[in-house]
């Protein structure tokens, strides 16, 4: 294509979640193969610059004007990956961020595209009207499994442009020389394990977790001396509360000189270091995908309904826990890995190559839809640019009120 094209891509990018940052590198190399010259700047959610991964171009989120000016300056908004049509709690709502965005963007004319995106679990009915109010706006909505389609639509979105794909993990072009392959001298086999904090994350209550976590850390004591293995602990979130508190927990409990936890000062050494595991036990989303790209034999715990999903749509529940099984059902299902692993191996290259292709439909999709969208003329009505000034208005006193609010609060109620 031969007209240059500014994308703003938006995502929970930039709080140190491998998972999301290989969302973010495959969007951008895909959009660059796709398009000639295009020009991408990233909006991230939850910025931190400590926990930044990338080297692209970032708009502050905090300043409205700022905020406003990206999304005015560019062509297309791509909501990019990762589950964004979610309300856990209202603490922990991505969703709230979207909607927010998503308001601006369709107010100033803009092409909004959600680009395999997770949906679900939305708890409020309030929550979801807005959601089907603005995704049956957009342009175009591509889901990453057959549960977040059917959640839209159950939820009464009747978007025609809406489209089941799959993870756009699954079209990151890795290159052969940043991944270091080969074995280590210690000739054990190597377990990685990839975990997170459920009680932290509101999925569990204090009860179950605790019984979870104890279950866990026998069942990690078995493999070790009973498998003969060494274990490598993947912290995919490292961000503030992440999982690198959790993997030093189960490391401290384990009380092992062969537990391991895995650096995360670089995405390529991180995938390096999963790609010399040779089993995997995977409760993080982004552990399964990546353990079928690498193609390594894996069990996984179905903390969330993706994890459930990506396994019963690959034919895989076999290998698949609760976080209430008992130690007995974990020993069953590694042994069923270890048993089965040819045949294992050679499902995961079938699903790898189903999984690739339908990743790469989102950016057949995208590429599609703007080459439609540049036939077409964008004239903005008189009550439209005047609309938009009263809301810029509206927006710039919201977020000045809210400064001082907190001023308030820590001057009078915080002593």
């Amino acid at each position: 294509m031969d007209t240059k094209i500014n994308f703003l891509i938006i995502g929970g990018y930039s709080c140190g979640n491998f998972g999301d940052e290989i969302i973010l590198r495959s969007l951008v190399q895909n959009i660059s193969k796709t398009f000639e010259y295009p020009k991408i700047k990233i909006l991230p959610f939850f910025s931190n610059k400590k926990f930044i991964l990338h080297n692209l171009e970032e708009v502050f989120t905090a300043e409205p004007i700022q905020l406003f000016r990206a999304i005015d300056q560019s062509d297309v908004v791509i909501f990019g990956g990762g589950g964004v049509i979610q309300e856990l709690s209202k603490r922990k709502s991505i969703l709230r961020g979207v909607i927010k965005n998503l308001e601006i963007a369709l107010m100033l004319d803009k092409k909004c595209i959600l680009l395999g995106v997770g949906a679900g679990p939305i708890n409020t009915q309030h929550a979801k009207k807005l959601t089907k109010f603005y995704l049956d706006r957009v342009n175009l909505i591509t889901t990453r499994d057959k549960k977040s389609y059917d959640f839209l639509r159950d939820i009464g979105v009747k978007n025609k442009k809406l489209y089941i794909t799959s993870d756009l993990s699954f079209c990151l072009d890795i290159p052969k020389n940043k991944i270091v392959t080969g074995t280590d001298i210690n000739k054990n086999s190597k377990v990685g394990i990839s975990i997170i904090n459920l009680y932290r994350n509101k999925l569990l209550n204090k009860d179950e977790y605790d019984r979870f976590r104890d279950t866990f850390v026998d069942f990690c004591r078995w493999v070790i001396d009973e498998c003969k293995v060494d274990l490598y602990l993947f912290p995919f979130q490292i961000g503030h509360e992440g999982d690198l508190v959790e993997c030093e927990y189960l490391r401290e409990r384990i009380n092992s000189n062969k537990v391991v936890i895995v650096d995360t000062a670089n995405l390529y050494n991180f995938l390096s270091s999963f790609n010399k595991m040779d089993y995997f036990v995977a409760m993080r989303y982004h552990s399964v995908l990546l353990s079928i790209i690498f193609k390594k034999p894996f069990m996984a715990i179905s903390y969330h309904p993706k994890v459930i999903s990506m396994m019963e749509e690959n034919s895989l529940s076999q290998y698949l826990i609760r976080t209430d099984d008992s130690i007995i059902r974990y020993q069953k299902v590694f042994n069923l890995v270890i048993k089965n692993l040819e045949q294992f191996s050679n499902n995961l290259r079938e699903i790898l190559v189903q999984e690739k292709k339908k990743a790469n439909s989102n950016f057949v999709y995208l590429a599609n839809l703007i080459d439609k969208l540049k036939t077409t003329e964008n004239k903005t009505s008189f009550f439209k640019y005047n609309f938009r000034c009263i809301y810029f208005f509206i927006l710039i006193v919201e977020y000045y009120m809210h400064r001082l609010k907190k001023f308030l609060k820590r001057r009078f109620f915080e002593k």
